[in-house]
């Protein structure tokens, strides 16, 4: 098996450590990795600050403020994500959850490299929790929602969404931790070589969905490529993040 989306053994062994003691019915709060706690303290982030550029980052989504939410993330993100695209995206997470009322929490973590600020917050139809990644700059490199859809359709739009080369949106569906170190360029490069080595995309022929352990999915992306069907392993954490991607082609 070869690591499609190469990470590194700290950030992966994080992320398997998080998605273990994460507690499902406690939702929101993120418990403390120890593997994070050994690394925490070389942050260098101003802590009121990050939570402070959350909050203003909820209201200007709230303000439906594309234009300054865009101003507002790292630079490397800010030519894949237009006020449009943000507009779009804020809309199909959040568009049935009804009128915002107020951010009723917020609760900071921190994470190899960086930081997370995981805000709770009521709106008219319902509670959600939208996470904000920082990186050990201080710069937003990343918002998670809460997720609608299926595993299924998560990892078959993950794939679709390389394939078209819609490399932003697939990063979207990445765990929170993940963004700090992955971005578009990164998952550029390596799709672009997995698919010198089967082909051109064709289609995704179907999706199973296996369970690895209490906090893990698996999704087995069956596609197909010029050179022949194979499969692409996708796996989620209890939240519907992708917190690996491997490949077998062979």
């Amino acid at each position: 098996m070869e690591i499609f989306m190469k990470l590194s053994s700290v950030l992966l062994a994080t992320v398997i450590a998080s998605t273990a003691i994460y507690n499902p019915t406690a939702i929101g709060t993120y418990a403390q990795p120890l593997v994070v706690q050994s690394e925490s303290t070389q942050n260098n982030i101003n802590v009121d600050n990050v939570e402070k550029k959350a909050k203003d980052l909820l209201l200007l989504y709230e303000q439906r403020n594309y234009a300054e939410i865009q101003n507002k993330i790292a630079k490397p993100l800010q030519i894949y994500w237009t006020p449009e695209r943000i507009g779009a995206e804020w809309e199909q997470n959040n568009g049935d959850l009804g009128d915002f009322k107020k951010l009723l929490s917020s609760k900071q973590e921190n994470i190899v490299n960086g930081e997370l600020v995981i805000l709770r917050v009521e709106f008219s139809q319902k509670i959600i929790d939208i996470i904000v990644t920082f990186n050990k700059e201080g710069d937003i490199v990343g918002v998670n929602f809460p997720r609608k859809e299926s595993i299924e359709e998560i990892a078959k739009a993950f794939v679709e969404a390389l394939a078209k080369k819609d490399y932003a949106i697939a990063r979207n569906y990445l765990h929170p931790y993940l963004k700090v170190e992955i971005f578009p360029g990164k998952m550029k490069t390596k799709s672009e070589a997995y698919v010198k080595k089967v082909g051109a995309y064709e289609k995704v022929l179907g999706v199973e969905v296996q369970p690895l352990s209490a906090d893990q999915d698996l999704a087995i992306v069956n596609t197909q490529f010029t050179k022949g069907a194979y499969p692409i392993f996708v796996t989620f954490d209890k939240q519907k993040n992708i917190v690996n991607i491997s490949t077998s082609d062979n």
